[in-house]
């Protein structure tokens, strides 16, 4: 008596989820771009948001150079770090961060561009106006000095801290995205993430 071998398949259903699977790494890895690329532009926004509304702390301008300012034309001379504000694209300091990817991620980094005004290198001034800089002016006979006003650092610190206060909620997103894949083929959390890659588009050139 002859046996017949025995064979079995797997169900649609058990395949549709070994594909799906499959695509899973992909999918968290663009999303998880898309997710990084907006950390990167937070860092930017909230850089540009903070000097323009003066809230991130920085030492108040000498009455001497407010008044040099306003009359330079300046729309807000008493605010730090201003300058002309928006207006001059990346010639201005507030407009000197940009964003370039790596591997795993994004970067923010200074603008290779000279200021509109003292036409020096923009890193130049990222230095002097972060760290604080004393500068001996000959003609003067005297030591000036620039107090730091360390806006990077404190809005960096101020994106860091939220992306810690939102970790959980994000955990719990990905982990619910993923179980709506695995079971119905939905991507839409995926596809949502992976959109933010085309945002903050503006940033990325330094051209």
């Amino acid at each position: 008596m002859s046996r017949t071998k025995a064979t079995f398949k797997f169900s649609p259903t058990v395949d549709a989820q070994r594909k799906r699977m499959k695509r899973l790494p992909e999918l968290y890895t663009g999303a998880m771009f898309g997710l990084r690329k907006m950390d990167a532009v937070n860092v930017i926004k909230t850089f540009q948001d903070g000097i323009k509304m003066n809230s991130l702390g920085m030492k108040p301008l000498a009455d001497s150079t407010k008044k040099a300012k306003k009359s330079q034309g300046l729309k807000k001379p008493e605010t730090p770090l201003y300058g002309m504000g928006l207006e001059l694209d990346k010639h201005t300091y507030i407009n000197m961060l940009k964003i370039s990817r790596l591997q795993y991620g994004w970067k923010v980094f200074v603008s290779k561009a000279k200021h509109w005004k003292s036409k020096l290198n923009l890193y130049s001034l990222f230095l002097v106006h972060e760290y604080g800089r004393v500068i001996w002016q000959p003609k003067r006979k005297v030591m000036f000095r620039i107090p730091p006003r360390p806006a990077f650092l404190k809005s960096y610190l101020n994106v860091m801290e939220k992306i810690k206060r939102d970790k959980r909620e994000t955990s719990k997103q990905v982990k619910q995205a993923i179980t709506d894949y695995m079971k119905d083929s939905n991507d839409k959390w995926f596809k949502k993430q992976y959109v933010k890659t085309r945002s903050g588009k503006k940033y990325e050139n330094d051209n």
